[in-house]
């Protein structure tokens, strides 16, 4: 009788072992698209990034040896009876145990918002937590799916110099700028590439933006003429030379001339970009594998990311030393789309180099909405 009910309870052990299990396999999806950037540089990882409870968790060999942890059984250690991870780097030591919401930091008890857990034969950790346990800023860009991980001192030494720049270029009324992109695609398996080349000036002060570029490719060489002025966004048809314009909310019209003339500072640039040396001494360099929202939205809506996987980007900055004003920013990004064509879903991948110049602030000329454009603009709608 006492060995049916052990196998009894047995079963219902491995029955319930086995639904614990279910459950949480239910709770976990493979995320192929999240980026990991460790101090300006994207990861490669051998096993896929995994969303557990909204949140990212990484191989944890993988990811502690990344994050600068020595790969040896002395600081990565697995001690496979009670599922658990010891992780040592420094003069801190981290403690971590599968299924465990409790962590401990230096024999400190740390509450962690996911529990580690085995996915596919693979332990899994929460990328945040140890992150932050070896002293490193963590920032998630949700338009790139990055996960941007950062020591704390490069953080705070970017963040100076962005927000020296950001502050100056606030007090800028009137600027230049060109910019050049180079497009190479592949659509359902043709090899295409297109060019881009245009002249921006923007009165910040008057809210105007007047934007000249040239598109050519395929055998088709189209010149494209913008104003943005009075909440609207007035565009020449290449074709006849007519005008149209569409009405633009407010607070879109004013993010759209900020965009373009002053310098992102955000967490995610604090923490994705690293200070490079100069051959130039007047020079500060900025670089890493982040990506800059408005100079795309600045480009026009055939370089909007919206439904676009970005799935490498690489970015350098270069400012003024005396006046932290900006003079290029450069911009490698590897992107695909899909779409579905009939039955077929078709892939569109695409390699984008692009260069932005800024070549006069504050001079002497007028950035102004010609009174004819303004007369004779006519409506459409906006989509």
């Amino acid at each position: 009788m006492k060995k049916k009910i052990v196998l009894i309870m047995s079963t219902i052990a491995i029955a319930l072992s086995f639904a614990s299990l279910s459950s949480a396999s239910s709770k976990i999806n493979e995320d192929p698209k999240v980026k990991i950037i460790i101090d300006g540089k994207m990861n490669k990882y051998s096993k896929t990034p995994i969303n557990y409870n909204g949140r990212t968790m990484l191989p944890f060999r993988e990811v502690l040896t990344n994050l600068g942890v020595q790969n040896d059984d002395e600081h990565i250690a697995w001690n496979s009876s009670d599922r658990s991870v010891t992780l040592t780097k420094d003069d801190v030591k981290v403690y971590l145990k599968i299924g465990s919401k409790n962590a401990t930091i230096n024999s400190q008890t740390q509450a962690l918002d996911v529990e580690p857990v085995i996915y596919k034969g693979n332990t899994y950790i929460p990328a945040r937590f140890v992150s932050q346990a070896l002293g490193k800023k963590v920032v998630w860009d949700d338009s790139s799916k990055s996960v941007i991980i950062r020591d704390e001192q490069g953080y705070n030494e970017t963040k100076t110099i962005l927000d020296k720049s950001n502050a100056a270029t606030k007090d800028v009324s009137r600027m230049k700028s060109d910019f050049t992109a180079d497009m190479k695609m592949k659509i359902a398996g043709q090899s295409m590439s297109m060019k881009m080349d245009g002249k921006m000036e923007i009165d910040v002060k008057d809210m105007i933006m007047h934007l000249d570029s040239n598109v050519s490719g395929m055998g088709i060489n189209t010149k494209m003429e913008e104003y943005f002025a009075n909440n609207k966004i007035y565009v020449t048809d290449p074709t006849t030379g007519n005008w149209t314009y569409t009405n633009l909310d407010l607070s879109d019209f004013t993010k759209q001339i900020n965009q373009a003339a002053v310098i992102e500072a955000s967490d995610k640039m604090y923490a994705g970009l690293t200070v490079d040396q100069s051959s130039n001494p007047d020079e500060i360099i900025l670089k890493g594998n982040i990506y800059l929202d408005g100079l795309i939205k600045q480009l026009g809506d055939s370089f909007k990311t919206a439904g676009v996987n970005i799935k490498s980007v690489y970015m350098e900055m270069t400012l003024d030393k005396s006046t932290y004003y900006p003079k290029a920013v450069k911009m490698d990004m590897s992107m695909s789309a899909s779409q579905k064509v009939g039955e077929k879903v078709e892939t569109t991948e695409v390699d984008m180099t692009m260069n932005y110049n800024y070549t006069d602030f504050n001079g002497n000329y007028e950035v102004k909405l010609p009174d004819d454009v303004a007369k004779n603009a006519t409506s459409i709608a906006a989509e």
